[in-house]
């Protein structure tokens, strides 16, 4: 029994005994009215300590695999498939930091994938007689090849987090380390299911510079006079489609 409860039958019974004594004392019944719906609707009041309870949960972690048709058209070794898919696995980390903000670092694992079709071709030999000037275009071997990995940090905006779902755009910054090549980022993620294992989708875009080789070959009656060698740092776009699972880190209060 609680102290308030004790309290509350000990002025009852205050109240009736001076009743029994002639004497009108309104203060205890009033008090004895009121007392059980403070009880009732005060936590913590009836004299029981509740357990610790658990926040929203602030932190999450996570797995994914993704797939990007486009990501080999600045990596590639070869430019015969530019638009070879490549094929991501990775782990993240989210982090609530307010109500409507919230920040993840992911760290991602890409490889390649050529098709059966993709193989390296020959340029076209000059004409046998005259002048001819040929040019190709191909990317530093910086930049090339498979496989390599990105970290990169977000900033998201929360205007929605239902029980069911949730929905978080977001901009970030990351680095391809391998290549030296700073990343730059905007997408959305929308999470699914209410229960501790939750459901991930995701899609960003990608924003980067690489140096591309823009080669100039002047011929004579089939024979090489001259070679230039122009590079340049050259814009390219990468689309990623993410799929994975998120667990979430609830806090202990104490």
């Amino acid at each position: 029994m609680s102290c308030l409860q004790q309290t509350g039958q000990v002025l009852a019974q205050g109240g009736k005994d001076y009743i029994r004594h002639g004497i009108v004392v309104t203060a205890p019944r009033a008090i004895l009215v009121i007392l059980p719906p403070l009880v009732a609707a005060a936590p913590g009041l009836d004299g029981q300590t509740r357990p610790p309870g658990l926040d929203r949960p602030a932190i999450e972690v996570g797995a994914d695999v993704g797939v990007s048709p486009n990501a080999a058209k600045a990596f590639a070794n070869d430019q015969i498939c530019p638009s070879r898919a490549a094929l991501s696995v990775g782990l993240r980390v989210h982090a609530r930091l307010a109500r409507w903000f919230g920040t993840e670092v992911l760290g991602q694992y890409f490889f390649g994938n050529p098709g059966p079709s993709c193989v390296d071709g020959l340029l076209p030999p000059p004409p046998p007689q005259g002048p001819f000037t040929r040019r190709y275009d191909f990317f530093d071997e910086r930049v090339t090849g498979y496989p390599f990995v990105l970290t990169t940090a977000r900033v998201q905006i929360l205007p929605y987090a239902g029980p069911a779902a949730a929905v978080r755009p977001f901009v970030g910054l990351g680095h391809i380390w391998s290549k030296r090549v700073p990343v730059q980022q905007a997408g959305f993620s929308v999470l699914l299911g209410h229960r501790a294992l939750r459901f991930l989708v995701e899609a960003d875009l990608w924003w980067y510079r690489v140096a591309q080789h823009r080669i100039t070959e002047d011929f004579q009656d089939g024979q090489l006079v001259a070679r230039r060698d122009d590079v340049a740092r050259v814009r390219e776009r990468t689309a990623v489609v993410r799929a994975g699972l998120t667990v979430p880190i609830p806090r202990r209060t104490p």
